[in-house]
């Protein structure tokens, strides 16, 4: 069975590297009041932001402390006072 593995594994490296890569789509958080995503398109809620994930890589912008949990897929950027 390790031998089969092995052969899966290798040839969904090899399916990886043939398949094109996502295009990005680029997002704004918008206000906390409306609790939307926005982009040059409109505005989308979070499960429609999450069904463009499987179509897009997706880069989110936002201001402020936001997302309150410093996940690994998440990247803050901070400036000097």
């Amino acid at each position: 069975m390790t031998k089969h593995k092995a052969a899966v594994k290798r040839l969904q490296r090899e399916l990886d590297k043939r398949a094109p890569e996502l295009p990005f789509r680029f997002f704004t958080y918008g206000l906390p009041e409306d609790g939307l995503y926005h982009d040059k398109d409109g505005a989308y809620t979070r499960e429609e932001v999450d069904a463009l994930a499987e179509s897009y890589r997706l880069v989110i912008l936002s201001y402020g402390d936001w997302p309150p949990d410093d996940s690994s897929e998440q990247i803050q950027l901070t400036w000097d006072d």
